[in-house]
């Protein structure tokens, strides 16, 4: 049942991205830089060559049978979008992908050593920084990551190791550490709650200590809702780009819908949001199929 759920809130999706970019104020010919100076006439005459007369039904049947063929439009600019959003994703997802071993470096390592410990030397620094790094806004903590490398004398896109550190390093850091803090957070929680579980008690009455103790009963247990987590913060990380791609110059998905947006490039905003909406929905039935083959208690759920 979750296929057919997902495409249906798929399809859903669908309807309200593109309701909400048909009644918008303005549209692709507005918005393309070579109608600037148009006559009415003209402009109208524009429209109806691109169907942007026809009702709202047949330019969304119109819309669904693109994406079916992976036609996602073209670009105010004349280039298809297709072609747009290919270029951009790469750098997107070795940004969301180093941000993420960033975020399971720190804080994961924090979660699991407060929550193996759970003494008050290693639980209330780790609060602290958590509670830090959950209520510090994105924004906030990648211009200060930004002005301390520049202050550090490194100028970006200069050659040698300077661009490896502007165009990846240096935001990975600024995203990775904004989601460290929730990810410390679920896996102490995980971690303590398995480490008081039952069966764990029953291991250290057999004399069971240590690592062994903590990798066998503790951990097992502890990870896979914190591997769940951590997929969708990778899903999150692919949508949630676009202000430190903005701040580092990351030409990503993220400054590609910024710029669609400011220059009203209706088709590649909406593909972007499809994108994004689509990634989310897979990763998400991705991890209800894995725990339901996991845990046969959810497979009739």
């Amino acid at each position: 049942m979750r296929i057919p759920q997902t495409a249906v809130a798929f399809l859903l999706a669908t309807f309200v991205v593109f309701g909400l970019a048909y009644i918008a104020p303005g549209d692709r010919v507005s918005a393309a830089p070579e109608t600037v100076g148009l006559s009415e006439t003209d402009a109208a005459a524009m429209r109806a060559e691109l169907g942007l007369d026809r009702p709202f039904w047949e330019q969304y049947f119109d819309f669904l049978r693109g994406l079916r063929a992976f036609d996602l439009g073209t670009s105010t600019t004349g280039v298809p979008v297709t072609s747009l959003v290919g270029a951009a994703l790469p750098a997107t997802a070795a940004l969301a992908t180093a941000a993420l071993a960033v975020s399971i470096l720190v804080g994961l390592t924090m979660g699991v050593v407060a929550g193996l410990t759970d003494t008050r030397r290693v639980t209330v620094p780790v609060f602290i920084v958590s509670a830090f790094l959950v209520a510090l806004p994105q924004f906030v903590l990648a211009i200060t990551v930004r002005d301390t490398a520049i202050g550090a004398g490194w100028q970006f896109g200069s050659a040698g190791r300077d661009i490896a550190i502007g165009a990846l390093i240096l935001p990975a850091l600024a995203a990775g550490l904004a989601s460290a803090g929730y990810l410390a957070r679920v896996s102490r929680a995980e971690v303590t709650g398995a480490r008081r579980a039952e069966h764990v008690r029953m291991a250290r009455a057999r004399g069971q200590t240590g690592a062994g103790l903590a990798r066998r009963h503790i951990l097992r247990n502890a990870l896979p809702p914190v591997n769940a987590f951590a997929a969708t913060e990778f899903a999150g990380l692919l949508g949630g780009t676009v202000i430190i791609e903005r701040i580092f110059n990351v030409p990503g998905i993220g400054t590609l819908l910024y710029d669609s947006v400011q220059r009203g490039d209706v088709p590649v905003t909406v593909a972007i949001i499809m994108c994004f909406i689509a990634f989310h929905m897979v990763v998400t039935l991705l991890l209800d199929v894995a725990h339901a083959a996991l845990d046969p208690r959810l497979r009739n759920g």
